[in-house]
Protein backbone atom coordinates (compact mmCIF):
# COMPACT_ATOMS: atom_id res chain seq x y z
CA UNK A 1 0.00 0.00 0.00
CA UNK A 2 2.65 2.45 0.55
CA UNK A 3 4.12 1.65 -2.30
CA UNK A 4 1.28 2.00 -4.34
CA UNK A 5 1.88 6.22 -3.00
CA UNK A 6 4.70 7.01 -5.12
CA UNK A 7 3.77 6.07 -8.82
CA UNK A 8 0.87 9.00 -7.28
CA UNK A 9 3.56 12.08 -6.97
CA UNK A 10 4.21 11.79 -10.86
CA UNK A 11 0.59 11.03 -11.56
CA UNK A 12 -0.76 13.74 -9.84
CA UNK A 13 2.74 16.53 -10.52
CA UNK A 14 3.42 15.63 -13.94
CA UNK A 15 0.11 16.76 -15.84
CA UNK A 16 0.44 19.97 -14.12
CA UNK A 17 3.80 20.59 -14.64
CA UNK A 18 3.55 19.47 -18.82
CA UNK A 19 0.68 22.29 -18.90
CA UNK A 20 2.64 24.90 -17.99
CA UNK A 21 4.80 24.39 -21.36
CA UNK A 22 1.81 23.10 -23.55
CA UNK A 23 -0.99 26.26 -22.11
CA UNK A 24 1.30 29.12 -20.33
CA UNK A 25 -1.50 31.52 -20.99
CA UNK A 26 -3.87 29.21 -19.03
CA UNK A 27 -5.71 31.25 -16.10
CA UNK A 28 -7.60 29.00 -14.75
CA UNK A 29 -5.55 26.17 -13.18
CA UNK A 30 -8.80 24.09 -12.47
CA UNK A 31 -9.19 23.55 -16.02
CA UNK A 32 -5.94 21.76 -17.02
CA UNK A 33 -6.78 18.21 -16.45
CA UNK A 34 -10.41 18.51 -18.91
CA UNK A 35 -7.89 20.70 -21.38
CA UNK A 36 -5.50 17.77 -21.48
CA UNK A 37 -8.13 14.90 -21.73
CA UNK A 38 -10.13 16.84 -24.61
CA UNK A 39 -7.51 18.03 -26.65
CA UNK A 40 -5.24 14.99 -26.23
CA UNK A 41 -7.45 11.55 -25.97
CA UNK A 42 -9.10 9.99 -28.63
CA UNK A 43 -13.25 9.75 -28.50
CA UNK A 44 -13.20 5.95 -27.02
CA UNK A 45 -9.91 6.37 -24.25
CA UNK A 46 -11.53 10.29 -23.83
CA UNK A 47 -15.01 8.51 -22.89
CA UNK A 48 -13.44 5.49 -20.52
CA UNK A 49 -11.67 7.78 -19.01
CA UNK A 50 -14.31 10.39 -18.26
CA UNK A 51 -16.25 7.20 -16.99
CA UNK A 52 -14.19 6.25 -14.53
CA UNK A 53 -13.57 9.83 -13.47
CA UNK A 54 -17.25 10.23 -12.73
CA UNK A 55 -17.17 6.55 -11.28
CA UNK A 56 -14.15 7.52 -8.94
CA UNK A 57 -15.83 10.76 -7.84
CA UNK A 58 -19.43 8.89 -7.17
CA UNK A 59 -17.81 6.23 -5.06
CA UNK A 60 -15.76 8.76 -3.16
CA UNK A 61 -19.31 10.61 -2.06
CA UNK A 62 -21.24 7.86 -1.19
CA UNK A 63 -18.30 6.33 0.63
CA UNK A 64 -18.14 9.49 2.77
CA UNK A 65 -21.48 9.97 2.91
CA UNK A 66 -22.50 6.12 4.05
CA UNK A 67 -19.28 6.37 6.72
CA UNK A 68 -20.89 9.50 7.90
CA UNK A 69 -24.10 8.15 8.23
CA UNK A 70 -22.95 4.92 10.36
CA UNK A 71 -20.94 6.98 12.56
CA UNK A 72 -24.11 9.21 13.57
CA UNK A 73 -26.53 6.56 13.41
CA UNK A 74 -24.27 3.87 15.25
CA UNK A 75 -21.80 5.54 17.39
CA UNK A 76 -23.85 8.09 19.38
CA UNK A 77 -27.99 7.81 17.90
CA UNK A 78 -27.65 4.16 19.15
CA UNK A 79 -25.85 4.96 22.05
CA UNK A 80 -28.37 7.65 22.88
CA UNK A 81 -31.29 4.99 22.43
CA UNK A 82 -29.99 1.86 22.81
CA UNK A 83 -33.56 0.71 22.49
CA UNK A 84 -33.93 1.21 18.82
CA UNK A 85 -34.92 -1.11 16.32
CA UNK A 86 -32.97 -2.27 13.23
CA UNK A 87 -35.47 -0.89 11.17
CA UNK A 88 -35.45 2.42 13.26
CA UNK A 89 -31.63 2.50 12.57
CA UNK A 90 -31.78 2.33 8.86
CA UNK A 91 -34.48 5.02 8.70
CA UNK A 92 -32.21 7.19 10.85
CA UNK A 93 -29.36 6.67 9.24
CA UNK A 94 -31.11 7.53 5.73
CA UNK A 95 -32.18 10.97 7.27
CA UNK A 96 -28.21 11.63 8.90
CA UNK A 97 -27.36 10.90 4.71
CA UNK A 98 -29.91 13.60 3.55
CA UNK A 99 -28.49 16.14 6.45
CA UNK A 100 -25.37 15.63 5.01
CA UNK A 101 -26.01 16.14 1.64
CA UNK A 102 -27.66 19.34 2.58
CA UNK A 103 -24.93 20.54 4.71
CA UNK A 104 -22.41 19.43 1.94
CA UNK A 105 -25.50 21.68 -0.44
CA UNK A 106 -24.72 25.02 1.89
CA UNK A 107 -20.66 24.67 2.12
CA UNK A 108 -19.80 24.14 -1.27
CA UNK A 109 -20.18 27.84 -2.96
CA UNK A 110 -17.60 28.54 0.09
CA UNK A 111 -15.36 26.47 -1.88
CA UNK A 112 -14.42 29.79 -4.29
CA UNK A 113 -12.76 30.90 -1.54
CA UNK A 114 -9.80 28.67 -2.66
CA UNK A 115 -7.79 29.96 -5.65
CA UNK A 116 -7.70 26.14 -6.57
CA UNK A 117 -8.92 23.14 -5.97
CA UNK A 118 -6.11 21.19 -5.09
CA UNK A 119 -5.20 24.27 -2.57
CA UNK A 120 -8.63 24.00 -1.58
CA UNK A 121 -7.84 20.09 -0.54
CA UNK A 122 -4.69 20.62 1.15
CA UNK A 123 -6.06 22.98 3.78
CA UNK A 124 -9.31 21.00 4.34
CA UNK A 125 -6.70 18.53 5.10
CA UNK A 126 -4.61 20.56 7.18
CA UNK A 127 -7.25 21.71 9.20
CA UNK A 128 -8.98 18.21 9.71
CA UNK A 129 -6.09 15.76 9.89
CA UNK A 130 -3.80 17.28 12.62
CA UNK A 131 -5.93 15.67 15.89
CA UNK A 132 -6.22 12.76 14.28
CA UNK A 133 -2.35 12.03 12.94
CA UNK A 134 -1.69 12.90 16.72
CA UNK A 135 -3.80 9.71 18.25
CA UNK A 136 -2.12 7.64 15.34
CA UNK A 137 1.33 8.69 16.57
CA UNK A 138 0.66 8.55 20.14
CA UNK A 139 -1.00 5.83 19.84
CA UNK A 140 1.77 4.07 18.21
CA UNK A 141 5.08 4.97 20.15
CA UNK A 142 3.70 6.11 23.83
CA UNK A 143 1.92 3.09 25.87
CA UNK A 144 0.60 5.91 28.39
CA UNK A 145 -1.26 7.77 26.14
CA UNK A 146 -4.75 6.32 26.72
CA UNK A 147 -8.99 6.62 24.93
CA UNK A 148 -10.04 10.01 27.01
CA UNK A 149 -6.39 11.72 26.41
CA UNK A 150 -7.50 10.95 22.67
CA UNK A 151 -10.46 11.94 22.91
CA UNK A 152 -9.40 15.46 24.01
CA UNK A 153 -7.07 15.46 21.65
CA UNK A 154 -10.09 15.00 18.82
CA UNK A 155 -12.47 17.42 20.24
CA UNK A 156 -9.51 20.24 20.76
CA UNK A 157 -8.23 19.70 17.32
CA UNK A 158 -11.70 19.78 15.74
CA UNK A 159 -12.47 23.28 17.63
CA UNK A 160 -8.66 24.55 16.88
CA UNK A 161 -9.37 23.38 12.82
CA UNK A 162 -12.81 25.05 12.52
CA UNK A 163 -11.95 28.52 14.24
CA UNK A 164 -8.34 28.74 12.18
CA UNK A 165 -11.00 28.21 9.16
CA UNK A 166 -13.46 30.63 9.87
CA UNK A 167 -10.44 33.18 11.15
CA UNK A 168 -8.33 32.59 7.89
CA UNK A 169 -11.12 32.05 5.04
CA UNK A 170 -14.10 34.03 6.41
CA UNK A 171 -13.63 36.52 9.12
CA UNK A 172 -10.16 36.90 9.85
CA UNK A 173 -9.96 38.22 13.72
CA UNK A 174 -6.49 38.02 14.63
CA UNK A 175 -4.55 37.83 11.55
CA UNK A 176 -4.39 35.14 8.39
CA UNK A 177 -2.60 31.93 8.95
CA UNK A 178 -1.34 30.04 6.15
CA UNK A 179 -2.90 26.37 5.92
CA UNK A 180 0.61 24.53 6.58
CA UNK A 181 1.08 26.52 9.48
CA UNK A 182 -2.72 26.04 10.61
CA UNK A 183 -1.65 21.97 10.41
CA UNK A 184 1.43 22.89 12.58
CA UNK A 185 -0.40 24.52 15.51
CA UNK A 186 -2.61 22.05 15.59
CA UNK A 187 -0.73 18.83 15.82
CA UNK A 188 0.98 20.71 18.54
CA UNK A 189 -1.92 21.69 21.06
CA UNK A 190 -3.87 18.38 19.95
CA UNK A 191 -0.38 16.68 21.37
CA UNK A 192 -0.14 18.51 24.18
CA UNK A 193 -3.98 18.21 25.17
CA UNK A 194 -2.90 14.27 24.58
CA UNK A 195 -0.16 14.40 26.67
CA UNK A 196 -1.60 16.42 29.82
CA UNK A 197 -5.40 14.85 29.71
CA UNK A 198 -3.49 11.05 29.38
CA UNK A 199 -0.85 11.83 32.47
CA UNK A 200 -3.71 12.86 34.38
CA UNK A 201 -6.19 10.06 33.79
CA UNK A 202 -5.52 6.78 35.10
CA UNK A 203 -3.66 4.65 32.74
CA UNK A 204 -5.53 1.71 31.01
CA UNK A 205 -4.04 -2.05 30.69
CA UNK A 206 -3.16 -3.61 27.80
CA UNK A 207 -6.12 -5.61 25.68
CA UNK A 208 -4.67 -9.24 25.63
CA UNK A 209 -5.92 -10.82 22.10
CA UNK A 210 -9.04 -13.07 21.76
CA UNK A 211 -8.03 -16.71 22.62
CA UNK A 212 -9.48 -17.58 18.92
CA UNK A 213 -6.97 -14.92 17.09
CA UNK A 214 -3.66 -16.71 19.12
CA UNK A 215 -2.94 -18.79 16.72
CA UNK A 216 -3.44 -16.52 13.63
CA UNK A 217 -1.27 -14.07 15.01
CA UNK A 218 1.36 -16.22 15.94
CA UNK A 219 1.18 -17.86 12.36
CA UNK A 220 1.32 -13.86 11.62
CA UNK A 221 4.35 -13.45 13.30
CA UNK A 222 7.52 -12.33 10.50
CA UNK A 223 10.23 -15.03 11.08
CA UNK A 224 12.84 -12.60 9.09
CA UNK A 225 13.52 -9.11 9.81
CA UNK A 226 12.56 -8.17 5.99
CA UNK A 227 9.46 -9.44 6.37
CA UNK A 228 8.34 -6.95 9.07
CA UNK A 229 6.23 -3.38 8.63
CA UNK A 230 8.97 -1.89 10.17
CA UNK A 231 11.58 -3.09 7.28
CA UNK A 232 9.02 -2.18 4.63
CA UNK A 233 8.45 1.59 6.23
CA UNK A 234 12.37 2.54 5.80
CA UNK A 235 11.78 1.28 2.23
CA UNK A 236 9.45 3.36 1.63
CA UNK A 237 10.31 6.54 3.82
CA UNK A 238 14.17 5.94 1.75
CA UNK A 239 12.68 6.02 -1.70
CA UNK A 240 10.60 9.13 -0.83
CA UNK A 241 13.54 10.51 0.64
CA UNK A 242 15.40 10.05 -2.45
CA UNK A 243 12.47 11.32 -4.81
CA UNK A 244 12.22 14.58 -2.90
CA UNK A 245 15.87 15.17 -3.15
CA UNK A 246 16.67 14.12 -6.93
CA UNK A 247 13.65 16.52 -7.92
CA UNK A 248 14.66 19.41 -5.30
Amino acid sequence: AGFLKLPLLFILVLPGTVSQLIYPDLTNPNLVFPKLMFEFLPAGMLGIVLTGFVAALMSSIDSALTAASSIATMDIYKKIRPESSEKHLIKTGKIFIMAAVFIASLWAPFINQFPTLWEYLQAVLSYLTPPVVTCFLFGLIWKRANSAGAFAALWTGAILGIALIINNHFYPVIGEFHYLYSATFIFLASSLVMVVVSLTTPAQQAMEPAPQWQDELELATPSAWYNTYQFFAAVVCTLSALILLYFW
